[in-house]
């Protein structure tokens, strides 16, 4: 789950961003469904990389970036943690040259996760939980994409957009398992 106001941060510094990559930390909470054992995430916050090393295709974290994410995590004292983190794909600047029917179909543009976001995610994000959002600026627009652990290999994942002011609270209700089971994201059921 990520709030909307996350992605709307998210967005803004990208375009200011101009021709570099921008990104950050997410941070939240880990929660399990209590109905169906799952675990999932509620991203609460993300904490911009202002010292990160950007180019046009490429962030990299620096010291001082996870210095100032534990100082925002202690700051903030709501037992978060660093879920994953995010960053931008500047799909209209690569993809300048190219029709726009062209960028609507091309990966750069729709959410893709490059070898060196991999290996960044590989080193730096290896809990089974960690994910990474990914802000995918095109000449046809901005979107989000989700990647994550999935059997020991980073795929595409889903999550949900949720208001900043509703935090996830656990059903109250008893009804059946099967009836929540559908109001769960897909990216949450069981194959």
């Amino acid at each position: 789950f990520v709030p909307g106001a996350v992605l709307d941060e998210a967005a803004d510094l990208t375009r200011r961003a101009g021709d570099r990559e921008t990104g950050g930390i997410l941070i939240g909470n880990l929660h399990r469904d209590p109905a169906a054992g799952d675990l999932f995430l509620e991203v609460t916050a993300q904490i911009p990389a202002r010292h990160a090393e950007a180019e046009l295709g490429r962030l990299s974290f620096r010291p001082a970036d996870w210095t100032e994410v534990q100082a925002a995590l202690d700051l903030r004292r709501q037992g978060e943690i660093m879920l994953g983190w995010w960053h931008c794909h500047l799909a209209r600047l690569i993809c300048k040259d190219c029709s726009i029917e062209s960028q609507r179909r091309c990966r750069f543009a729709t959410g893709t996760f490059s070898e060196h976001d991999r290996h960044l995610h590989r080193t730096v994000f290896p809990r089974a939980y960690s994910v990474a959002l990914v802000v995918n600026d095109a000449a046809t627009g901005l979107s989000h994409s989700m990647f994550g652990w999935r059997q020991g290999r980073i795929e595409p994942r889903g999550f949900r957009v949720i208001n900043g002011d509703k935090r996830w609270q656990p059903p109250t209700d008893p009804s059946p398992r099967r009836r929540r089971r559908r109001n769960r994201p897909r990216s949450l059921r069981k194959s």
